[in-house]
Parts: structure tokens; C-alpha cells; sequence
């Protein structure tokens, strides 16, 4: 009895150890109906979990996948042979305006991807490094795709919303444009 009260105990002690800080993301919006929108004011707490020093972080940036016809998403559809996003009018597509990031309530400077509409790198002024966190804040404004593309976005009487806040997201090296 004994023996199985420690190796319980020892496994409890590891279990607790092993497991990594989970990002947490907390959302104040607001949505205008009139204009298929959300003002959004958004706190990410970021864990980095890695083995690694970070310099930069990269954000998805759901909404602006629907932007325009060169990004990923469209390009994907188009390989799909779904025509629908490539030729979309302007009130269909969705986006998103960044009006400001900060890290640790200090401005950053941060940009969308060239070649990846979708992904925005923010570039850190301190380092974090394996198992720190910082806050990032983000405003923006989200336009809501119509939701005949994915399935999320707006409807005629109503709104299916997920994926829509930028979120952290780890980026290959190899899908990463060689000026980033």
C-alpha cells in the first residue's frame, strides 16, 4: 500500500510538472449589424512553451484570409476548383484593420506578411524566453465575410463567428518568405 500511495504521488508530481501554460485570450466586441463588423479590443496572455528564445511572435489572422484573391485561402479554393471567394464583390470578403498592438502596454512594431495576408509577425523588444509570458493587446476592426465561403462569417438573419480573433500560431521556417 505504501509503495502504490508513492508511485502515485510521483506520478501526480510529474503529471503537474509536464503540463505547459496554456495562451489565454480574452475579447471585448462589439458588432454592427448595419456594417457586417466587430470593434474589437483583445488580451492575449502568451506562454512560451518552447525550448527556445523568442524574438518574434506570429499571429493568424483569420479575416484577412478572406482579403483579396492572393491569399491562402483563395489560392486553396481555387485549387479546389471553387471560384466563389476569387470572385467575390467587396461586401462579401472579410478583413481586418489593426489600429494598434502593444505588448506589455508598449507599442510594438509588428506587419502582416507579404506572401501570408493571413499571419502577422510582431517583433519583440525584450526577448521572452522558454516558460516567461507577456500580454499582448490588440485593436482592430474584423469585416465579416459572408459566411457562403466557410460557413462562418454573416448570414441574412444571423452570424456564425469562429476563428475570427488574431490568434498564436507557430509558422514553419520553409513557409516563411525569405525577406521575413
Amino acid at each position: 500500500m505504501k509503495k502504490t500511495l508513492y508511485i502515485l504521488t510521483l506520478l501526480l508530481l510529474f503529471t503537474n510538472i509536464s503540463f505547459a501554460q496554456q495562451n489565454e485570450i480574452n475579447i471585448k466586441a462589439t458588432l454592427n449589424t448595419n456594417t457586417n463588423s466587430l470593434n474589437v479590443q483583445q488580451e492575449i496572455i502568451y506562454y512560451n512553451n518552447s525550448k527556445e528564445t523568442l524574438n518574434h511572435i506570429f499571429l493568424h489572422n483569420w479575416a484577412n484570409s478572406f482579403k483579396d484573391r492572393k491569399t491562402p485561402l483563395s489560392k486553396r479554393f481555387i485549387e479546389d476548383f471553387r471560384k466563389d471567394l476569387y470572385f467575390a464583390k467587396e461586401e462579401d470578403r472579410g478583413s481586418s484593420e489593426i489600429k494598434n498592438i502593444s505588448i506589455n502596454y508598449n507599442n510594438i512594431i509588428y506587419k502582416e506578411l507579404e506572401s501570408r495576408k493571413d499571419i502577422v509577425q510582431l517583433f519583440l523588444e525584450n526577448a521572452i524566453k522558454p516558460n516567461e509570458s507577456i500580454t499582448i493587446n490588440i485593436t482592430y476592426i474584423i469585416k465579416i465575410p459572408n459566411a457562403k465561403y466557410t460557413g462562418y462569417g454573416f448570414y441574412k438573419n444571423g452570424y456564425c463567428l469562429l476563428y475570427t480573433s488574431p490568434s498564436p500560431r507557430d509558422v514553419e521556417e520553409s513557409s516563411m518568405p525569405s525577406s521575413a
